[in-house]
């Protein structure tokens, strides 16, 4: 049976291994091949691989076929249907999920179907309550997302998630006013009793500093929770416990297994109890893998069920894996099953037990310590020592303390609101008094070696799992345990072999990466969102995975704009440069926004004459020759001349024509480069004829996004550098772009075509 099982879910596994989508008919003739050709013991495991294989093909191909064809992009369309989540809302503007039956377009054949899109609306427009059939006019584009070497990508969290279309909503009208029982579907029914809760909720904590986290535990609504929360839980390496998980299930699962009877009654309730909890913090995915998995030992516990550990994780995954196939895209998906998978394993080997609880919390959360330095080593996820002393204090804190009485206190606000109201407020006292605590450890520098080098990493592994299997305290377990602990604390030096230029997809923004033997530098940091930035997303989890974030020599900012400055106060409280550039220093020095302070951050003015040197890496500033005055803060950007084993880079910031040609009457012919990243992401008003005369490139880099509001890059541009016989690289469509040097070449990687998955657009 587990053979059986283990073998669908490799077959579902194995289509993101290899992210090709392939022929039906391929499957048939593979079909054909196993059953005559292989022998009997291993017919069913051989066939069952196969089908899992084929069924995960078959579902992503049928969405990828329903992503909104590119004739829609960018053009007026009607889209019906229901608003089908939360909404959520920024400074900026409200978003939520749309299940649109139709999308209609003047030009072109209608779309039916049920289809899910990401939608904006302007805090102007006002945004009805489900349930109501909705029309709006929109304009729609590809769920397109940033391509990087590391971090997390959008555009597989969509294709995950189904999404087929984003878009701006420009008018939302409500054509159904009275509705009637059972026009819409449950989902809606049960969308419109969660913001219920949620408005029941806010009358009740809104009021309090941590209603945020509150408001995560009781109906897995995230984003009330303000940046202050959200840094230092991403510090303290215990975001997780504010994502509806299977911690929060399971902890939920395991007091009412201790009270229910377990009877068939018992279970019956348990297994209800536990569902409306998943339902009423929005169904998750995580959610439902940890409620699956809760039942399934929940029977298995009370002997309905002839199943061991093992086969209870199998029959699991298998279960959510045969819901959506899809879900291995989910970095949830292998965080939480790897999680269960060791618990399991820890269990089987004695080193946790029922019996001895503080020491089995204890050994548990040192060999999540130890597995998270693998996972986070992948994802580019910041991986510090603080995380154990903070999981250690955080995780009963919330479990088993705030979790429950936030609960309860929900629970008597629809009996006796003033009641509910002290409860609420001492919840919120014990939040707080966890978040200075974690504020606390956060500001202790203890990090971990990431090396992301893939032997490395299997090494690491191959110790972890022979540490686990191999039981209780040992000779053996003490040895493996000092070298896993030593492999996290001793750092890599961060060389590398070859020269390198990265520039990152951020969007609509910059940020270029310059790496030499032993020297790492950074021009810009991608735009800022709110709580989110390309620093945090894309830039840092590259310095993490490549080992380069403590050995950074100099940080440029060209100019204060938010596409290129971006969230630099966060970054500069992770890594410490050692120079610090800027074109536009008096605007970073004004008072942090954010709930640290930095004060001043060492700053000072690109000047020309300004360089710096060490080995086969110059970095020289051209411009500005002394500060601009009455001019844009485009034209304050530094610009930079970088070569790199002889070979030149010339990186223009913002600069607009005007400055161009300030920059070109000076410079002339010492700005000849090989490779020109283009000023303002290819503006109509930068990349002069003038300065593509001077500068004679091989290779022209634009950094803008995908169908951006600008039109960048301009006709224009891609005209001029036709003529001059340059060839044109955009990161909205090549993702990003990565320059090695080596025996006089320069070869070019674009991260879209050397990824190569189904779920990113070609």
């Amino acid at each position: 049976m587990n053979a059986c099982l283990f073998a669908f879910c490799a077959g579902v596994i194995i289509l993101y291994c290899t992210a090709v989508l392939l022929p039906w008919w391929v499957f048939i003739a593979a079909f054909v091949v196993i059953f005559f050709c292989f022998p009997a013991r291993t017919l069913l495991p051989s066939i069952l691989l196969l089908l899992g294989w084929a069924y995960a093909n078959s579902v992503a191909t049928s969405h990828y076929s329903n992503i909104i064809p590119s004739a829609f992009e960018g053009a007026l369309v009607t889209a019906i249907g229901e608003r089908c989540s939360l909404v959520s809302s920024n400074e900026h503007s409200q978003s939520f999920r749309f299940c649109a039956s139709a999308i209609q377009m003047e030009s072109a054949e209608p779309l039916a179907g049920q289809r899910l899109l990401q939608v904006t609306v302007p805090h102007s427009i006002t945004i009805p309550a489900v349930p109501a059939t909705l029309r709006l006019q929109l304009k729609l584009k590809r769920p397109r997302g940033s391509v990087n070497p590391v971090g997390l990508s959008f555009e597989q969290y969509y294709f995950q998630q189904k999404v087929v279309g984003v878009g701006r909503a420009l008018e939302v009208v409500e054509i159904n006013h009275q509705p009637q029982m059972f026009d819409y579907g449950l989902q809606a029914y049960v969308l419109s009793w969660r913001e219920q809760l949620a408005q029941k909720l806010q009358l009740g904590a809104g009021e309090f500093e941590s209603y945020g986290i509150i408001r995560a535990l009781v109906i897995g609504d995230r984003r009330g929770i303000s940046d202050g929360w959200q840094n230092v839980l991403s510090a303290t390496g215990t975001q997780h416990l504010m994502a509806i998980s299977g911690l929060h299930v399971g902890m939920i699962a395991l007091l009412l297994w201790r009270f229910l009877p377990k009877t068939r009654t018992g279970l019956f309730f348990f297994t209800a109890l536990t569902f409306v909890y998943v339902v009423m913090v929005g169904f998750s995915e995580s959610a439902q893998r940890a409620w699956l998995m809760s039942v399934f030992l929940a029977f298995a516990g009370a002997g309905y069920i002839k199943l061991d550990w093992k086969s209870a994780w199998l029959g699991a995954l298998a279960l959510v894996l045969l819901l959506n196939p899809l879900s291995v895209l989910s970095v949830g998906f292998i965080y939480s099953f790897a999680s269960v998978a060791l618990l399991i394993l820890l269990a089987q080997a004695g080193w946790i037990s029922i019996s001895t609880p503080v020491r089995s919390f204890l050994i548990v959360q040192l060999f999540f310590l130890l597995m998270l330095g693998v996972l986070n080593a992948i994802m580019g996820v910041a991986h510090n020592g603080v995380f154990l002393l903070a999981n250690l204090v955080a995780v009963p804190w919330v479990s088993w303390l705030v979790l429950p009485a936030s609960l309860v206190a929900f629970i008597l606000s629809w009996v006796d609101v003033p009641l509910a109201s002290a409860l609420y407020s001492l919840i919120n006292e014990v939040l707080q008094f966890l978040y200075a605590f974690l504020e606390s450890l956060s500001a202790l520098p203890i990090s971990f070696n990431q090396d992301r080098s893939s032997v490395r990493l299997f090494a690491f592994s191959v110790v972890l799992f022979a540490v686990v299997v191999s039981g209780r305290f040992s000779l053996l377990s003490t040895v493996g345990l000092v070298l896993l602990v030593a492999a996290l604390v001793i750092r890599s030096s961060g060389r590398v072999e070859t020269p390198e230029l990265r520039v990152f997809d951020t969007g609509q923004g910059l940020s270029v990466l310059i790496r030499s033997e032993y020297s790492v530098w950074l021009y810009d940091l991608g735009p800022s969102y709110g709580s989110s930035s390309a620093a945090r997303r894309i830039v840092l989890p590259y310095l993490r995975a490549a080992s380069a974030a403590d050995s950074m020599d100099g940080l440029v900012i060209s100019h204060g704009d938010n596409d290129h400055a971006g969230d630099y106060v966060y970054f500069l409280s992770q890594v410490d440069p050692k120079l610090r550039w800027s074109g536009e220093v008096e605007r970073l020095h004004r008072p942090s926004e954010h709930s640290y302070q930095l004060g001043q951050f060492g700053f000072v003015n690109c000047n020309r004459g300004m360089r710096w040197e060490r080995g086969e890496l110059l970095i020289e500033v051209l411009y500005p020759a002394r500060t601009p005055k009455n001019t844009s803060s485009n034209n304050h950007s530094c610009v930079l001349r970088v070569t790199l084993s002889d070979k030149v880079f010339l990186l223009m910031g913002d600069l607009e024509s005007d400055a161009e040609m300030s920059l070109v009457r000076d410079m002339k012919a010492d700005l000849k480069a090989d490779v020109l990243i283009a000023g303002h992401h290819g503006s109509k008003n930068a990349t002069s004829y003038a300065l593509l005369k001077h500068v004679q490139p091989d290779n022209v880099v634009v950094s803008a996004g995908y169908r951006n509001r600008f039109g960048h890059p301009h006709a224009d541009v891609i005209s001029r550098t036709e003529a001059f016989d340059a060839a044109l690289f955009n990161t909205a469509s090549d993702g990003a772009l990565r320059f090695t040097l080596g025996n006089g070449e320069i070869k070019i990687e674009r991260a879209r075509t050397l990824r190569g998955a189904f779920w990113l657009a070609p």
